[in-house]
């Protein structure tokens, strides 16, 4: 017997395929035509029944007609399940369509954040361990004048304990002395370094504050403690 479902050939004892399953009825059966009369089995090239004798041409027309309708049942839902699953399928590709846009903007808008911050961090780096470096002068007058000059200044960096200016090596006191070597290529005249000096980094000794008067007060290392500065204005004139 053969199954109308997949077509595959089966034992006459079998009552569903042994491949897909599907019910095995004799009516639905090409290899056999089944008289409507007596119910008798005939063979496919009977035209007569060979039990009673009915016309059997009538009744294979009429398994015929019912095979066709249950073909184009399935044939219909076939290609409405195509349908459906195609329809699917331009739905899903519409949709990512739609946001490959979105998911390339969130793309980009991370990548620049990124950026931006490495070459901040990468900026404040090289900026950070970017330091002043000491040139000492060959000519010792000169460098005998830095250090008289620096010999009235405690180091203002605040971490080596307001230690004298002339006698800290901190990196901060490094950068102070080359200012006023710097000044002095200048040709500045000792006084202007002074103030200049005072006025950039403060932390002139108390006891030199009367000597430059141009001086802010507020630059003055423990200037509470002059009492000629005490009522004074923020500049000394």
């Amino acid at each position: 017997m053969k199954c109308i479902n997949c077509g595959t050939e089966n034992n006459d004892a079998n009552k569903f395929c042994r491949n897909c399953g599907n019910e095995l009825k004799d009516e639905n059966n090409p290899q056999e035509i089944i008289c409507q009369t007596c119910g008798a089995k005939n063979k496919p090239g009977n035209n007569y029944c060979i039990l009673c004798g009915e016309n059997l041409i009538v009744t294979a027309d009429k398994n015929s007609t019912k095979l066709n309708l249950h073909n184009r049942f399935n044939d219909t839902n076939k290609k409405r399940k195509q349908k459906h699953s195609s329809e699917n399928k331009n739905y899903q590709m519409q949709k990512k369509i739609e946001l490959k846009p979105v998911l390339i903007t969130a793309i980009v808008i991370i990548v620049s954040y990124l950026a931006v911050t490495l070459i901040d961090y990468w900026k404040d780096k090289n900026t950070s361990s970017v330091r002043t470096v000491e040139i000492k002068s060959t000519n010792p007058v000169v460098e005998s004048i830095v250090y008289e000059i620096a010999s009235k200044f405690v180091c203002s960096c605040g971490t080596c304990g307001e230690k004298s200016l002339e006698k800290c090596t901190c990196p901060h006191a490094e950068e102070e002395r080359q200012f006023i070597r710097d000044y002095m290529g200048k040709n500045g005249q000792k006084n202007d370094i002074i103030v200049a000096l005072a006025n950039k980094y403060g932390y002139l000794k108390s006891e030199y504050a009367k000597d430059y008067k141009k001086v802010d007060v507020s630059k003055i290392w423990k200037s509470n403690d002059l009492n000629t500065f005490s009522n004074s204005k923020n500049i000394i004139k």
